[in-house]
């Protein structure tokens, strides 16, 4: 069997840029080969909060890539497959300066049918950003990389387009609406869109009651999400609120109740 699509830069940068998550956020290779990804993403106006961190869209998205094509690169004939869990910890703000994160994936183990690996994010100074680490499954290799011919060029994400909504006082509640831009090339929910939502929801939760530092997120992926349901709830709760250091847990739903994703994260508290 051939080696995986995804090892070949030529057709990586090609599947890449018509993707609407990588493609809309700009996301480029720049080496490749199995077990290995390095990659840009530029950062823009929009990619910089006004706290100083990175969009969380932009970390879990460069993230999840990293951690797919090092992953599925290693295995004959595969053009990829869904992620099972990822852990993201942010280490830190970018440099001023920063236009663009360099990204390094590396595959850890590849068995049969699941395999791990690890990224790095850092900045233009080489500052570390933030790491991940994740699992990603392993289906039957499909050859081809899947396309998306004919796809509207106006379908793609952007970072203000991944926002929740606070449906209940506490923000305990929220609500996301989904659109064509937030496909994977499997057709559903991108994975690092939903950690990105995630994250939102617990940012709102957590901001009715004081003032935090997000120090990492993990994300467990229990079912697709898809575009066409054109909504998503979150339900966030605290798993711990001590005095230092405060743990969210958040489940994604179908607007059927089922859950789709489990996502716990911690920060640090800031006083007052």
């Amino acid at each position: 069997m051939s080696r995986s699509p995804l090892a070949a830069l030529e057709t990586l940068t090609e599947h890449l840029a018509a993707s609407p998550v990588e493609g809309g956020l700009g996301l480029v290779p720049l080496e490749v080969r199995p077990g290995y990804l390095r990659a840009r993403i530029p950062v823009g106006s929009s990619g910089i909060r006004e706290d100083g961190r990175v969009s969380p869209l932009l970390l879990a998205v460069a993230a999840d890539c990293g951690l797919g094509v090092s992953v599925h690169s290693s295995v004959p004939g595969s053009a990829g497959g869904p992620t099972v869990e990822m852990r993201l910890d942010l280490a830190g703000s970018p440099a001023p300066s920063t236009r663009e994160l360099q990204v390094e994936g590396r595959a850890l183990d590849v068995g049969p049918v699941s395999g791990s690996g690890r990224v790095e994010i850092r900045d233009g100074s080489g500052s570390l950003v933030a790491t991940a680490v994740g699992l990603m499954s392993i289906d039957r290799p499909i050859g081809d990389v899947p396309g998306r011919d004919g796809a509207d060029p106006d379908d793609r994400v952007h970072p203000a387009a991944v926002v929740v909504r606070a449906e209940s006082p506490d923000a305990a509640v929220s609500g996301a609406v989904l659109s064509d831009g937030m496909k994977n090339n499997l057709g559903t929910v991108h994975g690092g869109v939903l950690a990105a939502l995630a994250d939102a929801a617990q940012e709102a939760f957590r901001n009715r009651h004081g003032t935090t530092r997000p120090l990492s997120l993990t994300v467990e992926y229990l079912r697709p999400a898809h575009v066409e349901e054109r909504l998503l709830s979150c339900h966030s709760s605290f798993a711990r609120r001590g005095r230092r250091f405060w743990t969210v847990r958040t489940e994604i739903r179908r607007p059927d109740g089922t859950p789709v994703v489990q996502a716990t994260g911690t920060s640090l508290v800031v006083p007052a």
